[in-house]
C-alpha cells in the first residue's frame, strides 16, 4: 500500500502542476498577457491551496477515531473523493475563466440597469467594461481570479493534507509488519523505539530540540516524504507540458488526461485498501473512481474534449468571429473577424488589424519622411500592413522581425492581399526571433527602425521601451538615422496617469538620444535621433517629400495637417516639459509597464492613481523598518514556551514568500534577457521543483542522524537570507553578460541552476520544520500515541495536522509574495532591490530562531 500511495501522491501533485500550467495559460489569454495576471493567479491558487490544507488539518486534528480504513473518517476515501471531484473542476474551471469576458460585459449591463433604482450600484458599473473588447480592469481581474481559482485549489490543499496522513499510515503499518516479521518487539507498548523512547521527552530545557528522532516511520519523515513526492508530480507537468504534448491538444484535453492519470494513482490506492481492510465503504469508492478514470478516458479518446474546448474557445471571444487559434511556443494566437477586417491577437492583446490603414500609414510615413533617402530599414513587429506601406517608399532592404512563427503562417491565409504580398518582395528579409535578441545580435547598419509593438502592458512589452533597449537601437543607426515607436495619449489633454506614463517613455528616450520630437495624437509617435537637426515636423516639407516618392496614401495628408498643429505640438510639448518627475524606464526596472498599468486602472477609477502614487513612493528603508518592526513584534515569542507553536509556521512562511519572491525575480530576469517565457515557463518552474525536492529529500534522509534541528533551521534560513541578499547583484552581472548573444545559451543553464538553488533551500526546510512542528504538537506522555488522526507509531502527534498547517503557512508567505513582487516590488523597486527585500523579511524570522536557540541553552 505504500507504493500506492506514493504514486498516488505523485500523480496527485502531477495534475496540480498541469492545472496551475493550464490556468496561468487560459487566464493571461483573457487578461491580455499582463504578468500581474500571473501573480494575483499564483497568489490566489496558495491562499486556497493553503486555506483548504488549513481546514482539513483542523477537521482532521479534532478526528479523534482510529485512522484505518475501514474507518467512517478513512483519508483514503475521503482521499479518493476529492480525487474523483478535482477533473471536473478542472474542466469547469478552464470554462469559467474563458466566460469571464462576456461575464462582466453582461454584468456591467444588468448593474447599469439597476443603477436607476440603487444609486450605489454606479460605481460598480465604473469598474467595468462597457462593450466587448475593452479592457478589464483591475478590480473585475482580481475578483474573477479569486473566485475562478477558489473549488479545485480548496481540494488540493485538502487532498495535500490526506494525502501526508495515508502515506504516514502506510509507512506505520508496513514497518510495522516488517518488525513482526524479524520477530521485533512491536512499539508503542511502553518501549522505546530506535533508543527513543515514545512521548515527551523530560530534560533541560536546553535539551528538548536535541533529542533523535524515531527511525524509519516518523511522522516528520513522513511529511518530508510526502512533499518530496508531490514536487515530483510538478516536476513532471512541467517537463510534460514544456516538452511533450504542449501543442497536441487543447486545453481540456490536456486536463481530462490529467485528471485521469491522476485518478489511476487513486484507483490503485483504493483497491489496495480495499485488498487490506475489506472494507464495503472502500469498495464503493473504488467502483465510483473506476467510473470516472473510464468516463474520462472515453471523453479524451472520442474527441469530446476537444468539441467542448472549441465551444468554450468561442466563448472566450464573444461579440466576435474567432476564425483561427493556435497556440505556440510564445503565446496563444487568435485571429478575429468584424466584416472585412481580420484583429490579430497574441495571448489576449491586440497586435494590429488588416488591413488598418489608419494605423500603417500614420506611424510608417511618418518615420519614413524623416529620412531624405531611407535605404535599409527595421521593423519590429507591426504586421503586413505597415511592412506594405515600407514598401512603398522603395528601400534597397526591409528586415521584418517578428517573434512568432505562428504569424507568419496565419498571415498568408489572412493578412490583405496587399499586406500578404509583401512578405514576397525581393527587397523583405523575414526573421523570426526576439526583437532584443535580433538587435543585440545585428551588425547592420539601419536609416530608420520602427518599433510598432503595443504599449508595455507587460514586462515583456516593457523591454522595448527601457534605457538599455534604446542604447542598443542608437548602435545600429546610422548618422542620419530615425528611431520611431509609439505610445497611448492625447493631442488635447495631458495630465495624472497618461501625462506620468507618456513622460516616462518620452524622458527614457531623451536620456539617449541627442534629439527627440513627439507627434500628437490618440497614438503619440516619438521620434529619436543621434543628432540636431535630422528630425523634422514642419508639414510643407513631409508632404513635399511625399509626392517626390510618387506615393498615393488613403488617411496620412489628412491625418497630418489635423495633427501637426502648432497649438497641439506646443500643448503637449510644454506638458511633457513641465511634467512631475518620473523614473527611467529599465531592464531591471520596468517604471514604464508601472506607469502604463496605472493608465489602465486611472481609466476605471479615478482615485486608483492616489493608490499607484503613493506605491510609486515605496523605497528600500520603508521594508526595512518594516523589518525591524516586524522583528519586535516576533521577539516576544522566542522567550515564551507557546513559541513552539508559533515559531516554526512563521518560519515556512517567511521561506515561501522568499522562494516565490525570488523565482518571479529570477523568471522575470530571464524573460528580459531571452525574449519570452511562455514556453520555458515549464523548465524555469521544472527547475525550481527539482531543487525542492531535492531540498526536501536531502533533508528527510538526514532527519534521523539531526541532534539539534533548531539550530539546523537556523543556518538554513541564514544561507536563505545569504542567497536572497547575493542575488541581486548577481542578476546584475547577468544582465550584463546577457548583452552579448553569445552568451544567451549558457546563461540559460545559470538560471536553471540558480532556479534549482532556491527551490533546494525552501525544500530544505520543510521537513525540519515538520519534526520541530510534531514535537510542539506531541500529546502529554501517557497518552495514547495513535489518539490523533495521521499518528504514528512513535508519538509523533497529528501528522496531517502538522502537515497542513506548515503547508498553509509555506503557502500564505507565497500568496502575500506572489501579488506583492508583480504588482509591487519589481515595478517600484526593481529585480535587484524586490530580492533584498526577501532577505530583509526573512531576516527577523532568522534571529526569531536563533533567540530561540539562546533561551533553549540559557534553560
Amino acid at each position: 500500500m505504500l507504493r500506492a500511495a506514493s504514486a498516488a501522491l505523485v500523480l496527485t501533485g502531477l495534475m496540480a502542476g498541469v492545472a496551475q500550467v493550464l490556468m496561468v495559460r487560459e487566464l493571461l489569454d483573457v487578461f491580455y498577457g499582463d504578468e500581474i495576471c500571473v501573480g494575483l493567479l499564483l497568489g490566489s491558487w496558495l491562499l486556497w491551496v493553503a486555506i483548504g490544507s488549513a481546514a482539513a488539518a483542523r477537521l482532521g486534528g479534532r478526528s479523534r477515531g482510529s485512522d484505518d480504513a475501514s474507518s467512517e473518517r478513512s483519508p483514503v476515501l475521503a482521499f479518493g473523493i476529492l480525487q474523483m471531484i478535482a477533473p471536473l473542476l478542472l474542466i469547469g474551471q478552464i470554462a469559467c475563466a474563458r466566460m469571464i469576458p462576456a461575464a462582466v460585459v453582461g454584468l456591467k449591463g444588468w448593474v447599469s440597469a439597476k443603477a436607476v433604482a440603487a444609486p450605489w450600484l454606479e460605481g460598480l458599473a465604473r469598474l467595468l467594461p462597457g462593450t466587448e473588447g475593452e479592457l478589464i480592469g483591475m478590480g473585475p481581474m482580481i475578483v474573477c481570479i479569486v473566485v475562478v481559482m477558489a473549488p479545485l485549489c480548496v481540494v488540493e490543499g485538502a487532498q495535500f493534507v490526506l494525502g501526508c496522513r495515508v502515506y504516514a499510515e502506510a509507512r506505520r503499518k508496513e514497518k510495522g509488519e516488517g518488525r513482526k516479521a524479524k520477530g521485533e518487539r512491536p512499539p508503542g507498548d511502553g518501549g522505546a523505539v530506535g533508543g527513543a523512547r515514545v512521548g515527551p521527552v523530560r530534560g533541560p530545557a536546553s535539551d528538548r530540540d536535541e533529542q533523535p528522532v524515531p527511525p524509519g516511520g516518523s511522522g516528520a519523515e513522513a511529511i518530508g516524504r510526502a512533499y518530496v513526492w508531490d514536487a515530483v508530480g510538478h516536476l513532471g507537468a512541467g517537463a510534460l507540458l514544456s516538452f511533450a504534448f504542449v501543442y497536441r491538444a487543447s486545453s481540456m484535453t490536456h486536463a481530462a488526461l490529467a485528471g485521469s492519470a491522476a485518478l489511476g494513482g487513486t484507483l490503485w490506492l483504493l483497491m489496495a485498501a480495499v485488498r487490506r481492510q475489506k472494507s464495503r465503504r472502500l469498495m464503493y469508492g473504488a467502483v465510483a473512481a473506476g467510473v470516472v478514470f473510464l468516463n474520462l478516458l472515453w471523453m479524451t479518446l472520442t474527441g469530446a474534449t476537444e468539441m467542448f474546448d472549441a465551444g468554450f474557445l468561442q466563448t472566450r471571444w464573444w461579440g466576435r468571429e474567432l476564425v483561427a487559434h493556435a497556440r505556440t511556443p510564445y503565446g496563444s494566437l487568435a485571429v478575429t473577424r468584424q466584416g472585412t477586417v481580420h484583429s490579430f491577437f497574441a495571448s489576449g492583446l491586440l497586435m494590429f488589424d488588416s488591413p488598418d490603414a489608419v494605423g500603417a500609414e500614420w506611424m510608417t510615413h511618418m518615420a519614413m519622411l524623416q529620412c531624405p533617402r531611407p535605404r535599409r530599414v527595421l521593423l519590429i513587429g507591426g504586421g503586413g500592413g505597415k511592412l506594405a506601406e515600407v514598401l512603398k517608399h522603395k528601400p534597397d532592404r526591409v528586415d521584418y522581425v517578428e517573434l512568432d512563427a505562428g504569424v507568419m503562417r496565419l498571415a498568408r491565409e489572412y493578412w490583405a492581399a496587399e499586406d500578404a504580398a509583401a512578405l514576397d518582395d525581393p527587397a523583405v528579409r523575414v526573421h523570426v526571433t526576439d526583437g532584443r535578441a535580433y538587435v543585440k545580435a545585428a551588425g547592420d547598419v539601419y536609416d530608420v527602425i520602427v518599433v510598432a509593438l503595443p504599449d508595455p502592458f507587460t514586462t515583456q512589452l516593457s523591454r522595448f521601451y527601457s534605457v538599455e533597449f534604446f542604447r542598443e537601437v542608437q548602435e545600429l543607426m546610422s548618422e542620419a538615422g530615425v528611431v520611431c515607436c509609439s505610445v497611448t495619449s492625447s493631442p488635447d489633454y495631458l495630465d495624472g496617469a497618461l501625462l506620468a506614463y507618456d513622460a516616462c517613455v518620452f524622458r527614457t528616450m531623451r536620456s539617449v538620444f541627442d534629439d527627440v520630437r513627439t507627434v500628437p495624437g490618440e497614438t503619440m509617435l516619438l521620434l529619436g535621433a543621434r543628432r540636431q537637426g535630422v528630425l523634422t515636423r514642419d508639414v510643407v516639407t513631409l508632404l513635399g517629400r511625399l509626392e517626390d516618392r510618387g506615393i498615393a496614401t488613403s488617411v496620412f495628408s489628412s491625418l497630418l495637417v489635423d495633427r501637426m498643429q502648432e497649438n497641439r505640438i506646443t500643448y503637449v510639448d510644454r506638458a511633457l516639459r513641465d511634467a512631475p518627475p518620473v523614473a527611467l524606464n529599465e531592464d531591471l526596472r520596468p517604471r514604464g509597464y508601472y506607469y502604463r498599468q496605472a493608465l489602465s486602472a486611472a481609466w476605471f477609477h479615478p482615485r486608483a492613481k492616489r493608490t499607484f502614487d503613493a506605491v510609486s513612493r515605496l523605497r528600500l528603508w520603508h521594508v526595512a523598518a518594516a523589518a525591524a518592526v516586524l522583528l519586535g513584534v516576533l521577539a516576544p515569542f522566542g522567550r515564551c514556551q507557546a513559541a513552539e507553536r508559533i515559531y516554526v509556521p512563521t518560519v515556512m512562511a517567511s521561506a515561501g514568500f522568499a522562494g516565490i519572491v525570488l523565482q518571479i525575480a529570477l523568471i522575470l530576469t530571464f524573460q528580459t534577457l531571452h525574449g519570452y517565457i511562455y514556453h520555458k515557463i515549464g523548465l524555469l518552474t521544472g527547475a525550481f521543483m527539482i531543487g525542492l525536492g531535492g531540498g526536501g529529500l536531502w533533508m528527510t534522509r538526514r532527519l534521523s542522524r539531526v541532534r539539534r534541528p533548531l539550530r539546523v533551521l537556523a543556518a538554513i534560513q541564514l544561507c536563505l537570507v545569504a542567497y536572497a541578499s547575493l542575488l541581486g547583484p548577481a542578476l546584475a552581472l547577468l544582465a550584463l553578460w546577457g548583452s552579448h548573444p553569445v552568451t544567451l545559451v549558457a546563461l540559460q543553464a545559470v538560471f536553471l541552476l540558480l532556479m534549482a538553488v532556491t527551490g533546494f533551500l525552501v525544500g530544505a526546510e520543510f521537513p525540519l520544520a515538520g519534526r520541530l512542528q510534531l514535537a510542539a504538537r506531541r500529546p502529554a506522555e501517557g497518552a495514547s500515541p495513535v489518539g490523533r488522526s495521521g499518528g504514528g507509531e512513535d508519538g509523533d502527534g497529528d501528522v496531517g495536522g502538522a502537515a497542513g498547517t506548515l503547508y498553509a503557512a509555506d503557502l500564505v508567505g507565497g500568496c502575500i509574495g506572489a501579488v506583492v513582487v508583480s504588482a509591487v516590488l519589481i515595478p517600484v523597486l526593481g529585480l535587484q532591490q524586490t530580492c533584498l527585500v526577501a532577505a530583509l523579511l526573512n531576516a527577523p524570522v532568522t534571529c526569531l530562531i536563533a533567540l530561540r536557540v539562546c533561551v533553549r541553552r540559557a534553560g
